[in-house]
């Protein structure tokens, strides 16, 4: 499945920089990386760029709205690893 995020980004009309910052102050060249499938992105990163895609697009976007779902989507997937901590 393709990566959304770029086609989201563009529907909101941000910048790369644009959804960086809105995302908790992320690299923008993290955001190519994960535009162009050459990077996994953990589950807490992925709810930052969605939650900030939902408020400027005024709707609901998850995050397998934006990177695709399923256990594994190749380059594209989302790492789904949680610290120990948070497991419990």
């Amino acid at each position: 499945m393709t990566v959304r995020l770029k086609e989201l980004r563009d529907d909101a009309g941000w910048s790369q920089a644009d959804l960086a910052e809105a995302a908790g102050g992320l690299d923008p060249s993290y955001i190519s990386l994960l535009e162009r499938g050459l990077r996994k992105i953990t589950i807490y990163r992925g709810m930052a760029i969605a939650d900030a895609l939902s408020k400027k697009l005024g709707r609901p976007i998850s995050v397998s709205d934006v990177f695709g779902t399923g256990p594994d989507q190749g380059r594209n997937a989302v790492a789904s690893t949680v610290p120990k901590e948070v497991a419990g």
